[in-house]
């Protein structure tokens, strides 16, 4: 029988470096400690939007969440490697759908009403590839 230790998930290789999608623990963790994501995710414009939050959204996307070092070398990198990183890591952890469907889903888990029913689930099949350009391999299925 499979259980949830079976499930691997999808990740990508940046700049040799794996990347994946963010839990909904690091997620809670990371507006608890930075209100402004959350402002942002909610379509609100946050006041201030700080680099502390960028590097600490990178660590945790890099599998180091709450790491200080690791979040200190994610602020020491270039813009150009932290959008690099940054971009699958978002799109991994908000799902092929996009931002609107994923809040609506967080929208629901806080109570609030939806409106309609939520779409069934659907079975996805995976296609893991090698990008002859950067040697890098994803199992997500979405090019580097």
């Amino acid at each position: 029988m499979t259980g949830l230790a079976d499930i691997v998930p999808a990740s990508e290789i940046i700049h040799g470096v794996t990347v994946r999608g963010i839990s909904l623990k690091a997620v809670a963790d990371l507006f608890g400690r930075f209100p402004e994501l959350g402002a942002l995710l909610s379509g609100t414009a946050p006041t201030s939007f700080g680099g502390d939050a960028i590097a600490a959204f990178i660590a945790a996307g890099c599998g180091c969440a709450g790491d200080a070092a690791q979040e200190k070398a994610a602020g020491d990198l270039s813009a150009d490697v932290q959008l690099d990183l940054l971009g699958p890591i978002i799109r991994l952890t908000i799902g092929p759908k996009g931002l609107g469907p994923f809040m609506q889903k967080l929208a629901t888990l806080g109570g609030v009403e939806q409106s309609g029913p939520p779409e069934p689930a659907k079975r996805i099949r995976l296609k893991k590839f090698v990008r002859e350009s950067s040697g890098s391999s994803t199992s997500a299925g979405v090019p580097n």
